[in-house]
């Protein structure tokens, strides 16, 4: 489906994020002398983070616009170029998924536009629900439902296979929006998720959230939106198995793949490897195999656990060793062999990354 012609259907104008210049001449035509100076002003306010402490992020925007969709819209679509690049990273990650999506849940959706898209995208035919505060939005499809509500108080009758939210809310408002997703998902549901996280405290923060909530991150969908010089994580989230609190080696493991975007483990050859060696060998011994060949060579695998992180150490007899961390999902039955075919596969298994 082409996504400008989509847009254009529901009344935003993609050319005003492309050409910022286009956007402020719509403003001044659109808006009073007196009004463009008026939100000239709330946007320095917002920029300069005055109204930080008192409102919600949108709500000072919301009200200038007051019931006025056509202006909100306007605004929209200088910005809505990240929306469409968050969009398109879920559509791509959900074609690894075989689901037939019958219900979704947009959160900030405004009219449902991005839902409607993915729904006509993979022909689904969903229903559509959009929980937004925003309370004059319409909906321009019979499949699209709009609900004048915030998250604390939205409850569904009935559970929704994806849940999509683009900005939806604040790193510091999650709590409600967290629960909400948790009561409203499906037992084998998904809920994609962009947010603007800014630091490594703020990941913290957010992950603490995340299972407090008795949600995890899916391993296998997650992107990166990129949108001119922006980066924007989308996250996946899906029901975690019970309530627990993460371990310090999942937390490592999740801060390098959802934060740093690192996908392996870190590896240490070398003298670097000697030291951390001698740093974790009073730990836990978790596993300890050797395969030995005719020919004299060997080649050794151990798995030592310390202050809760797993580390897997592998040598052999030319004196060569990698130590690696954070380990995850050990399947000690077939470990050894596991990086025995690395060995054969990566050139670059003795080597540090």
């Amino acid at each position: 489906m082409n996504i400008k012609t989509h847009l254009k259907k529901y009344g935003y104008h993609l050319e005003f994020s492309q050409d910022l210049d286009l956007y402020e001449r719509k403003l001044i035509k659109y808006l009073s002398e007196e009004r463009y100076e008026g939100i000239c002003k709330l946007r320095e306010d917002m920029q300069d983070g005055v109204l930080e402490d008192r409102v919600s992020p949108e709500e000072p925007m919301e009200q200038f616009i007051g019931e006025d969709v056509k202006l909100f819209k306007i605004i929209l679509s200088s910005q809505i170029t990240a929306s469409i690049a968050i969009l398109k990273v879920i559509e791509s990650l959900f074609r690894k998924s075989t689901m037939k999506v019958k219900n979704i849940l947009d959160l900030g959706g405004a009219d449902g536009w991005a839902a409607d898209y993915l729904s006509k995208t993979f022909k689904w035919n969903s229903k559509i629900t959009v929980v937004d505060k925003y309370k004059y939005w319409k909906s321009n499809e019979k499949s699209i439902q709009i609900i004048y509500e915030d998250y604390g108080h939205f409850k569904a009758s009935n559970k929704f296979d994806l849940i999509i939210s683009i900005f939806g809310t604040s790193p510091f408002l999650l709590d409600n929006f967290l629960k909400c997703i948790k009561r409203s998902l499906s037992s084998e549901g998904m809920a994609f998720v962009s947010l603007r996280i800014s630091d490594e405290n703020d990941f913290r923060l957010f992950q603490d959230e995340l299972i407090k909530n008795n949600l995890d991150f899916h391993p296998s969908y997650f992107g990166i939106a990129k949108n001119n010089d922006e980066q924007f994580k989308v996250f996946c989230f899906k029901h975690s198995v019970e309530s627990r609190l993460l371990s310090a080696n999942e937390r490592l493991y999740n801060f390098r793949k959802f934060w740093q975007q690192i996908e392996e483990s870190k590896r240490l050859v070398g003298q670097e490897a000697e030291i951390l060696k001698e740093l974790i060998k009073d730990g836990d011994q978790i596993l300890e195999d050797t395969e030995n060949w005719n020919n004299g060579d060997w080649f050794k695998l151990e798995i030592i656990k310390k202050n809760e992180i797993y580390y897997r150490l592998c040598s052999n007899n030319r004196a060569e060793l990698v130590v690696e961390y954070p380990v995850i999902d050990v399947d000690v039955e077939h470990a050894l062999f596991d990086q025995i075919d690395r060995i054969h596969s990566d050139p670059s298994f003795w080597n540090a990354n």
